[in-house]
C-alpha cells in the first residue's frame, strides 16, 4: 500500500533473494531500496503475472522458474526498474519453457545495470536447449547492456516485437548465432529501435518484419560481422549534434537493401559553405539526394563561375558547387577570371566525388540508398593545377594516412579541408599534421560525408578500402614530430597558419612531407606560408632544423597597415631561438608561444622580406647595466674588451637599432644617435651569447 516498503537485506548482487511468484504484483509503496541496488528478485513460475500499482518497483532480475508451468506471461503495467549489471537481468533461465513478457503503453521497463542485459532464449541468447518466448513492447524498454535478439538452437520460437507507439532504447543489438536463428523480430506501425552502441549481426542472415512507418536507429556502430542485415529499408544512421553514427567496415558480411545515413551539419553562421560527400551507392544528382534538405538552387545548371564582368550572371545564383580541375583557372593564372567552381544541382554525386554546398546552420542531410562497401576507385586529372575536390565514400570515418599510403603514387601528400570556422583551409600532410582545424580534432580521421580536396600528381585514379576505415568514434592522436611550430597571421578580423615540422623521415628540400599552400579565394585575403623551391608550402617537413636554418616567409597582406605574427604552437626548440626576419628593416621578432608581433607591411604578397630564422639558447641575461668584463660604457659609445660577434641592440619593445656582425678587441659602437632609454644589447662571446641591459643617456 501506499507508504509501505518491502525490500530485502543487502546492497550487492551476491545478496541476491528470488521472490516466486505465481499471481499478481500491485504496488502503490516501494519495492526496493529505490537508490542502491536492490536484492530482491522476481521468479515468474505461474501462469500469468502483471505488475502494476503506481509505486515504485525496483528489483534485481526478473527471470522464468521451473519447468512446472511450460508457459509463464508476465505483464508490465507500471514502471519497474531492474538494476542486475549483466546478462540476464531479464530471461528464460529454464529449458523447453516460454516466458513472454509485455510491457503496456505508457509504462516503462528500464534495465539500469552499465551492462544489464534482455534475453529470451538464456543469459545471452546462447542457451543449448530450446528456450522460448516473445517480448512485446507496446511502451517503452530501456536496456542499459545488450538485448540478445539471437538463440542457440533452430528449435527455439523466440522473438521481439514492438508494436505502434512502442519503443526498444539499447546500448547494444546482439543479433544471430553460428548454429541456429530460431528468433523473430518484428516492428509494427510506428515501432522503434534505438541503438547507441554496437548492432552486431554475428551470423546469418537478420531479416526484420517491419512497417512503412517503423524504424531502426543507429546513433552508435553498426557492424557486420557475418552474414546481412536487411533491415527492409527502415534503418537510419543517426546524425546529431551529439554525434554521428557510423558502419564499421572491419566486418566480412554486408547491408542489404537501402538505408538513410543521415549527416547533421552545423555551421558557424546561418549558412555556410561545407564541403560533402555521398556515403551511399544511390548515384542520384545532387537535387535528388539533398533538395529537401535544404534549397538546392541555381540557374542556368550549367553555370560556371567566373570573376569576368562581362559574363552574365546566374538569375538564380547556385547553392551547390563541384570542382573541375580540367577548366584552366585563376590559380595557375592561366584564365584570369575563371574559378573551377560550376554549378552542380543536376551533378551525378558518384561514390568519391565532393561538393560544395552552403547549407544553413543545424541542418541535417539524408543520404538514401545502399550504403558503400568495399573497393571504391575515384578518378582524378592533373589537367590544371591538379586540385581535385573528392570525397569519404563511406558511412564511417577513414584515415587519411592510409589513403595516402594506398594513392601516393597519384597524389601528393597535401589535403586540404573548407573550415567555416574561419572561412579558410585547414590542411593535412600524412606524417605532419594540420593547420588551421582550429578545434576540429587533430587525428588522421576523415568523417562520414566530408568532401576534401586532394592533389592529383599525375591522372590516374584513388581507391579507397575497408581497410582505411575506422572501427571505432574514438580516435587516437597521431604523435608530434620532434620540433613543431605553427605560425598564425592575422590581419581585419581574416587569420591562416602555416606549420613547420622536423620529422626524420622527411627531406629539407621539396618532398613527401610537404603539404603546397591551397590558394584558392586568397584574393583579399591574409595568407602566410613557407617557401621551398619556389613552391608555397602550407606544412613544411624538414629532416632537421639547426641553428643556421633560415626558411623564407611568403606573407600576403589584405591591406596595408599593421599584421600580427603568432607562434600559436612551438614545440621540441631546446637550444634554438625561433625568429621572425625583417630583412627590410633589419629587425629580429623573438617567437614566444601565444604573444604576437606587429609588423607593418603594405597589401600583397610581401615577396622575399621575412623569413623565419633559429639562433642557439646559449645565452647569458644580467640585469645590470654595465658587463665590464666584455665592454664598458662612456658618454655617447661602447668600448669592448674582447672580440663579440652577432653584436644587436634593441629596444625594450623588441624592434632593432643596430646589428653588427663582428667587433675586434678595442673597437667601439657610437650610440649618439641612438635616443635616450634603456636597451638590450646581444652578443656572442667565446661561443656564449649574452644579453646586458644598457641605458643610454645624453
Amino acid at each position: 500500500q501506499s507508504g509501505g516498503t518491502f525490500t530485502a537485506t543487502g546492497t550487492t548482487e551476491s545478496d541476491n533473494k528470488f521472490l516466486i511468484l505465481r499471481g499478481d504484483v500491485t504496488n502503490n509503496g516501494t519495492i526496493g531500496t529505490g537508490t542502491t541496488y536492490s536484492p530482491i528478485c522476481f521468479v515468474i513460475d505461474g501462469n500469468s503475472t502483471t505488475i502494476s500499482g503506481t509505486g515504485v518497483t525496483h528489483v534485481g532480475r526478473i527471470r522464468k522458474g521451473s519447468a512446472t508451468i511450460p508457459t509463464s506471461n508476465l505483464i508490465i503495467n507500471s514502471n519497474v526498474n531492474v538494476n542486475f549489471s549483466s546478462d540476464g537481468a531479464i530471461y528464460n533461465n529454464t529449458d523447453n519453457t516460454t516466458f513472454n513478457v509485455t510491457v503496456n503503453a505508457g509504462r516503462v521497463l528500464s534495465l539500469l545495470g552499465v551492462n544489464g542485459g534482455l534475453s529470451v532464449s538464456g543469459l545471452d541468447g546462447l542457451a543449448s536447449n530450446p528456450r522460448n518466448g516473445t517480448i512485446t513492447i507496446n511502451g517503452t524498454v530501456n536496456v542499459g547492456g545488450a538485448t540478445h535478439v539471437r538463440s542457440n538452437n533452430i528449435a527455439t520460437n523466440a522473438g521481439i516485437v514492438i508494436n505502434n507507439g512502442g519503443v526498444l532504447n539499447t546500448r547494444d543489438l546482439l543479433v544471430n548465432t553460428s548454429t541456429g536463428n530460431g528468433f523473430g523480430f518484428t516492428l509494427n506501425g510506428n515501432g522503434t529501435v534505438n541503438v547507441t552502441g554496437l548492432m552486431n549481426n554475428l551470423a546469418g542472415t537478420f531479416t526484420p518484419t517491419v512497417s512503412a512507418t517503423s524504424n531502426i536507429n543507429i546513433s552508435g556502430r553498426l557492424l557486420v560481422t557475418a552474414g546481412t542485415v536487411n533491415p527492409g529499408g527502415r534503418m537510419t544512421i543517426v546524425s546529431t549534434s551529439a554525434g554521428t553514427g557510423m558502419i564499421d567496415g572491419s566486418g566480412a558480411g554486408n547491408v542489404a537493401g537501402s538505408i538513410v545515413v543521415q549527416r547533421f551539419i552545423s555551421t558557424p553562421t546561418s549558412s555556410s559553405y561545407r564541403y560533402i560527400s555521398n556515403p551511399t551507392t544511390a548515384n542520384l544528382t545532387v537535387n535528388q539526394h539533398l533538395g529537401d534538405d535544404f534549397n538546392v538552387w541555381g540557374t542556368p545548371s550549367n553555370y560556371t563561375y567566373s570573376f569576368d564582368p562581362s559574363v552574365p550572371q546566374p538569375s538564380v545564383f547556385p547553392t551547390t558547387w563541384w570542382f573541375n580541375d580540367a577548366q584552366p583557372n585563376y590559380f595557375t593564372g592561366a584564365n584570369a577570371s575563371a574559378t573551377g567552381w560550376s554549378n552542380a544541382i543536376n551533378e551525378p554525386m558518384e561514390s568519391g566525388k565532393g561538393f560544395a554546398c552552403s547549407i544553413p546552420n543545424s541542418t541535417t542531410l539524408d543520404f538514401t540508398g545502399g550504403p558503400a562497401n568495399g573497393p571504391i576507385s575515384f578518378n582524378v586529372i592533373d589537367a590544371d593545377d591538379g586540385f581535385n575536390l573528392i570525397g569519404n565514400p563511406y558511412p564511417s570515418p577513414i584515415s587519411l594516412n592510409s589513403f595516402y599510403t594506398s594513392n601516393s603514387s597519384v597524389i601528393a601528400n597535401n589535403f586540404a579541408f573548407w573550415n567555416p570556422a574561419t572561412q579558410g583551409y585547414a590542411q593535412y600532410s600524412s606524417g605532419g599534421g594540420w593547420i588551421n582545424n582550429g578545434t576540429a580534432g587533430s587525428n588522421d580521421k576523415v568523417a562520414l560525408g566530408q568532401g576534401f580536396f586532394v592533389w592529383a600528381s599525375s591522372n590516374g585514379s584513388v581507391s579507397f578500402t575497408n581497410a582505411m576505415r575506422s572501427s571505432t568514434q574514438a580516435f587516437t592522436f597521431f604523435s608530434e614530430p620532434n620540433k613543431k611550430l605553427r605560425l598564425s597571421v592575422s590581419q581585419n578580423g581574416m587569420n591562416d597558419e602555416t606549420l613547420i615540422i622536423e620529422n626524420t623521415s622527411a627531406s629539407n628540400n621539396l618532398g613527401d612531407e610537404d603539404a603546397k599552400k591551397y590558394l584558392a579565394y586568397i584574393e583579399n585575403r591574409v595568407s602566410i606560408a613557407t617557401m621551398i623551391e619556389n613552391s608555397s608550402l602550407a606544412i613544411n617537413g624538414f629532416n632537421n632544423i639547426y641553428s643556421t636554418t633560415e626558411i623564407p616567409l611568403q606573407i600576403i597582406s589584405s591591406a596595408n597597415g599593421k599584421l600580427q605574427i603568432m607562434a600559436s604552437e612551438i614545440e621540441g626548440f631546446s637550444g634554438l631561438n625561433p625568429m621572425i626576419h625583417d630583412a627590410v628593416k633589419n629587425v629580429y621578432y623573438p617567437l614566444i608561444k601565444g604573444m604576437p608581433c606587429e609588423l607593418d607591411v603594405q597589401a600583397g604578397n610581401c615577396g622575399s622580406r621575412f623569413s623565419l630564422v633559429f639562433e642557439r639558447k646559449q645565452t647569458r641575461t644580467t640585469n645590470s647595466l654595465i658587463n665590464k668584463e666584455t665592454f664598458v660604457q662612456q658618454p655617447n659609445k661602447l668600448i669592448f674588451n674582447k672580440s663579440v660577434s652577432n653584436v644587436r641592440i634593441t629596444d625594450m619593445a623588441g624592434s632593432m637599432v643596430l646589428n653588427q656582425n663582428l667587433l675586434i678587441s678595442g673597437e667601439t659602437i657610437n650610440t649618439e644617435n641612438i635616443p635616450s632609454g634603456i636597451y638590450l644589447i646581444s652578443y656572442e662571446v667565446a661561443g656564449v651569447t649574452e644579453t646586458v641591459k644598457v641605458p643610454v643617456l645624453h
